[in-house]
């Protein structure tokens, strides 16, 4: 699901013609109910079966009342033993005497760029089974020592990361 339009011209250029197991739909988050109700989603993916929902862009949904309810119109949709995934940017390692500057300067660049903290991630994610090793910073989640980007100070990534099942 994308919304850009070079990206979907490229995607639709180089990874439709390639395989029949992928689709590109045009489509916005924020726009969860048009989503699933889109002819495509409904008639290309199979909803008799588990399935993996992946919210990697979460930054562009700043309102948290309805990052709820997208949330719940996933679980809603999505048949039992489903996954859902989450990304989310977060400034809970930035030093305290740095954060007024910080959110300045992101009002300036990137307004309405969500931000949220582990404690907000984790109101999304209530209800949910998480998978270990849970909520964590993203290099925490399963490292395999082969990727060593932020492997010393994993709060220096920016984001918490997590897979949970829907029950």
């Amino acid at each position: 699901m994308e919304n850009d339009p070079m990206v979907l011209a490229g995607a639709r250029a180089t990874i439709e013609p390639v395989t029949d197991l992928v689709r590109v739909v045009e489509g916005d988050v924020r726009e969860i109910d048009d989503i699933l109700d889109d002819r495509v989603m409904q008639m290309f993916l199979d909803w008799d079966r588990p399935m993996a929902v992946l919210l990697l862009s979460t930054h562009s949904m700043n309102d948290d009342e309805y990052f709820h309810y997208v949330i719940k119109r996933i679980r809603q949709a999505v048949p039992e033993r489903s996954y859902l995934s989450l990304l989310q940017t977060t400034f809970d390692a930035i030093p305290p005497e740095l954060l007024p500057a910080i959110h300045n300067l992101l009002a300036m660049t990137l307004p309405g760029h969500a931000i949220r903290t582990r404690e907000e991630v984790a109101a999304l994610l209530e209800g949910l089974v998480l998978v270990d090793p849970g909520l964590v910073w993203v290099p925490e989640w399963r490292p395999n020592g082969l990727d060593t980007a932020c492997a010393d100070q994993p709060s220096s990534s920016g984001s918490y990361g997590a897979v949970a099942r829907i029950p």
